[in-house]
């Protein structure tokens, strides 16, 4: 036989499928399919064994060219499924679209007959007519098949599950022939489907669109029925299978000589004499104590290599290895030099303290440490690299100090690192012989251990040698096993572990109310009436004192340069084009950047210019919400006030209240990796509130969001923004937030600041051209001139109807909106200004299309905006020439 391997893309570009309940067999389901027309017949018939398989389900299918369909798809042809091997035409639908991300990605083995008669070479060849093809749809798998069908009647409800970053679809059932819509009397429900992580999962789980189970017609006798797994696996090359059977064999083979030459009769009554059990026990004493020293003194210093820089830093790293690669005698010899009578320090140790090292229990622990240190160190600073800082820096912004970081966020997050290094510098000073005789010697009772206990015994008796080198082994390969799933590395703490992210039901409005307000009466903030969040618990409001407001003063230079005034109760949006320096910004008035500094920070009448970050009273809320994973959402809502010395009881019952008046009472034990993404980024804004900040920064917080709960997240936040009396600064890319959400915005590029006014101000006369694009505007810098002409940097001249009174720069300023579009040159009349381009790109946007105009020679590339009516009667394509025209009346120019 003969196997052709290729690749195919089914993409599921999804529109609703099923809907729960249970199927009747009365009841009809149809699956509509869009399918590339090169495998026609091949999905025809595997439609008509999917019907004949499951007969309350009818498959249609529409077969095209790939791009025909996509255009369908964009155009919103209500089908369920689009499936192409042309993965080009997908990314650019995924990309231009709304649709999810590709369901099922793979591998498809075509099996011949021998000598391949028939010439098969890819899947076009499966599309001939004179082959005999029989393919079924595989209908059990619950994360996604063809199409992203299921079994009939088998719909999975929609719950919440680890990770949140599921793109949930919503599924329909249609009801024998009547129409699209949902059957009545059954609610909807969600389906979840793979998300960013789903090459992964199949990986794993072998998610597959197709299954082949039948046979390449030939003459009798020289074909044959073959199917394939459900987890589709390739062949392994045989340059490296064969290379690593032999490594397995050269590694396997060492073991099996001491499983098969162990005197299995007489092996209890060897490693229970006197001498073994003797040296078993002082092994492990030796090695807990070498692994108690090495934590002592590793931990500090991985997390020294991992989150410092400083001269030198590669040589200390190059140090903790040598260890692993020297001799173990050349380490022995090495200790006896420094410890020894005669060492470097063990000449002071024995002449000023009386203290002997060598040839004691002692220099059996320091042994084994020096030798076993080096993969704990290693194994942490691994973790330590893969846990990001941002983390350690929200616990600092809430008031914790670096130690009490270090023992409630970093420790708790590195844990399976932790306990692998641990685990493995453990069995590393069990095993230690080199080192261990060279520095301490052979003494039982003493410094004979279990490897020594082996050496000995492999002289007289080697029988005995073999059984106490089976316990070793046993030992060593527990500990091994104990390590499944926490190997030295550590799991990615970002986005649905512990971090933000879209999550599962974001379009669902979260529970409690969204209109939950925070009004100052008698002391303490307390719900708003008329919005009250049943499903929080009960308890008493803590008592706040009024709080006092903070206006905010403040300088930074550096990388960026900026200075603000703020009274309290400001909110401030910060925008700019991508490495502005935004982030940097607010990094710097927390300061945690060597690249920028805050050489003036005044909150209220305090000067915390020179203060440690952790006791500014700036809290933080980063991208993701860096929620810490390890912590239920109460207990990271309490995290600033239990670092602020708030006892526990206080700090739960605030965090209890913020959590109820953010509509999240009921979520309080849940842990991050079970909240959506709305629910997430309103917990952390919950903590960064209750720790009673002086200033917020919150950094693109609802940039994870999806547009509904978007919406709701903006208006949760800019009601109990209303109430903050400090300054808070957002960092943002949507013009929406910056204006729905700021009193004043600062615009920052190139590290500068471009432009400081409020949202009406900024709308009316923008500064710069990225702000005037941000706002929706063509802009282009220009010179006017006294008789109305606007003479651009390209040299190119508008006119305008309103000249100036002098000469002076500024922005040219049309809307999209106010540009017209023409297939010929327009003849001469009202519009002043037209000139020739070539179109570049139609983006849908709403209701209106966005036209994106290259201009020819010097004139100026020009967004317009027209209607899809419009886009269809001129028959707008990409790469077409175009005219452009714009009526004087429609140029603004704003002086800067």
């Amino acid at each position: 036989m003969r196997r052709i391997r290729t690749t195919t893309l089914a993409t599921a570009l999804l529109l609703p499928l099923a809907a729960c309940g249970t199927a009747t067999p009365k009841q009809q389901t149809d699956i509509t399919v869009l399918a590339a027309a090169s495998l026609t017949d091949v999905f025809k018939e595997a439609g008509e064994a999917y019907e004949k398989a499951h007969p309350s389900t009818h498959v249609n299918f529409s077969f095209a060219g790939s791009q025909e369909l996509a255009a369908q798809v964009r155009q919103g042809a209500p089908a369920d499924a689009l499936v192409t091997a042309d993965t080009k035409t997908m990314d650019d639908l995924r990309q231009k679209t709304n649709a999810p991300t590709t369901i099922a990605k793979n591998r498809l083995t075509i099996v011949t007959a021998p000598g391949n008669p028939k010439k098969i070479q890819n899947l076009a060849g499966l599309a001939d007519p004179a082959l005999c093809l029989l393919y079924t749809l595989r209908d059990s798998h619950r994360e996604a098949g063809l199409a992203g069908t299921q079994r009939p009647g088998r719909a999975e409800q929609g719950r919440d599950g680890r990770g949140g970053r599921g793109h949930r679809l919503r599924h329909r059932r249609r009801q024998g022939q009547g129409g699209h819509g949902a059957r009545p009397g059954r609610p909807e429900c969600d389906r979840r489907l793979p998300g960013r992580d789903a090459q992964e999962r199949q990986a794993r789980h072998g998610i597959s669109g197709l299954r082949q189970v039948a046979e390449l017609s030939g003459s009798p006798g020289d074909s044959e029925i073959s199917g394939l797994p459900e987890a589709v696996r390739t062949r392994t090359p045989l340059p490296l299978g064969i290379p690593a059977t032999l490594a397995v064999a050269f590694l396997l083979l060492p073991l099996t000589g001491v499983l098969t030459r162990t005197p299995w009769g007489t092996l209890p009554a060897r490693l229970t004499s006197h001498e073994v059990v003797e040296a078993l026990v002082l092994s492990t004493k030796v090695s807990t104590c070498a692994l108690a020293l090495s934590l002592a003194l590793g931990v500090p210093l991985a997390w020294l290599l991992a989150r410092k820089d400083f001269p030198g830093k590669t040589l200390i790293r190059c140090l903790v290895m040598l260890p692993m690669v020297l001799p173990p005698t050349v380490a022995g010899v090495a200790l006896l030099q420094g410890y020894g009578r005669n060492g470097v320090l063990g000449t002071y140790l024995e002449s000023w303290f009386g203290l002997t090292l060598p040839f004691s229990t002692t220099a059996a622990v320091l042994a084994s440490t020096f030798v076993a240190m080096p993969f704990l160190v290693i194994s942490l600073e691994g973790s330590l690299t893969s846990l990001h800082p941002r983390y350690e820096e929200t616990a600092t912004s809430l008031g914790a100090s670096p130690l009490h970081t270090f023992r409630t966020v970093t420790l708790p997050m590195i844990a399976p690192g932790l306990l692998a290094g641990a685990a493995l510098c453990w069995a590393r000073a069990l095993g230690e012989f080199g080192a261990t005789i060279t520095f301490a010697g052979n003494l039982p009772g003493t410094t004979q251990t279990l490897p020594l206990q082996v050496y000995l015994l492999l002289q007289d008796d080697p029988e005995g040698a073999t059984a106490v080198s089976l316990l070793l082994l046993a030992i060593a390969a527990l500990v091994l096993l104990s390590l499944k799933g926490r190997w030295p590395q550590t799991r990615t703490a970002g986005r649905g572990r512990g971090g933000m992210g879209p999550g599962r039901g974001l379009g669902a409005p979260p529970s409690g109310s969204w209109g939950s307000d925070l009004r100052l009466k008698g002391g303490a903030p307390s719900p708003q009436t008329g919005a009250v969040n049943h499903a929080a618990p009960e308890g008493p409001v803590p008592h706040r004192t009024r709080p006092t407001p903070h206006p905010l003063r403040t300088t930074v230079t550096g990388a960026v340069e900026a200075t603000l005034t703020a009274p309290a109760g400001t909110t401030i949006a910060v925008v700019g084009p991508n490495g502005a320096g935004k982030t940097t910004l607010l990094r710097a008035l927390l300061g945690i950047t060597n690249r920028a500094t805050a050489t003036a920070l005044a909150l209220g009448d305090n000067d915390l210019s020179h203060t440690p970050p952790h006791h500014r009273r700036i809290a933080w809320v980063p991208q993701d919400g860096a929620l810490f994973p390890h912590l239920t959402a109460l207990a990271n809502t309490a995290y600033g006030l239990r670092a602020q010395g708030v006892p526990k009881a206080e700090a739960h019952a605030t965090a209890q209240h913020w959590l109820n008046s953010l509509a999240l009472g009921d979520l309080a034990h849940r842990k991050p990796e079970h909240l959506s993404g709305g629910q997430a980024q309103r917990v952390a804004l919950a903590r960064a509130l209750a720790a009673r900040p002086a200033l917020l920064l919150l950094d693109e917080p609802l940039a994870a969001l999806d547009q509904s709960t978007r919406a709701h997240v903006r208006h949760t936040l800019r009601t109990h923004l209303a109430d903050f009396p400090g300054v808070c600064l957002i960092v943002t890319h949507d013009p929406v937030e910056a204006v729905s959400l700021a009193d004043h915005i600062l615009v920052l590029e190139d590290g500068r600041t471009t432009q400081y006014a409020t949202p009406t101000e900024l709308t009316r006369h923008p500064r710069s051209p990225w702000t005037a694009r941000m706002l929706g505007h063509n802009a282009w810098p220009a010179k006017a001139t006294p008789d109305g002409t606007l003479v651009l940097e390209s040299g190119t001249s508008l006119t305008a109807a309103t000249p100036t009174a002098e000469a002076t720069t500024g922005l040219a300023l049309i809307r999209p909106e106010a540009v017209a579009l023409h297939t010929r040159q327009p003849p001469p009349g009202s519009p002043r200004n037209v000139w020739q381009g070539t179109i570049r790109e139609l983006t849908p946007q709403g209701s209106r299309v966005r036209v994106l105009v290259t201009g020819a020679s010097r004139h100026p590339d020009v967004v317009a905006e027209i209607t899809p009516a419009a886009a269809a009667d001129l028959k707008l394509t990409e790469g077409t020439p175009a005219w452009v025209s714009v009526k004087a009346t429609e140029i603004d120019f704003v002086p800067t």
